[in-house]
């Protein structure tokens, strides 16, 4: 199947984000399928597709962290919470820090945390997930919150 169309972006499965070292995974795959024929039975008033093949294609957009709200306190990252971990061990919110990523990176595998906002364009998109009282704000790369 040659590229002589649109490519019609869906999530490749129902867990979409993915949730993972610090970031909202989406997994995509493009929904075309070519159409070589159509019939209308006029008694099931209804039109009846031939199918050729389906686009193969498929495309991650992965969402890193830049905001983390714990109570009260706001963590605003400069790129995302995986470059801080690596410039900041010796900070002093350090392990408060690490444990509220797991923990809500962890809620959202088990189906426990909250998705408050999704939008998952590769160019403006944002994820916003809530557990308890942890908020994670996922912006694409380069993205500023």
């Amino acid at each position: 199947m040659g590229r002589s169309h649109t490519h019609e972006w869906r999530p490749l499965d129902e867990d979409d984000p993915v949730f993972e070292d610090g970031a909202a995974i989406f997994r995509q795959q493009c929904d075309h399928v070519e159409i070589l024929g159509s019939q209308t039975s006029s008694r099931h008033d209804e039109t009846f597709y031939e199918e050729g093949a389906q686009c193969p294609e498929t495309q991650h957009i992965r969402m890193d962290m830049r905001t983390l709200g714990i109570g009260d306190d706001t963590f605003t990252f400069a790129k995302c919470v995986n470059d801080w971990f690596s410039r900041n061990e010796d900070h002093e919110d350090f392990e408060t820090v690490e444990s509220a990523v797991m923990e809500i990176e962890q809620a959202m595998r088990d189906g426990e945390g909250e998705i408050d906002e999704i939008d998952p364009d590769a160019t403006h998109g944002r994820v916003v997930a809530e557990y308890n009282d942890i908020t994670a704000i996922y912006t694409p790369n380069g993205v500023e919150e």
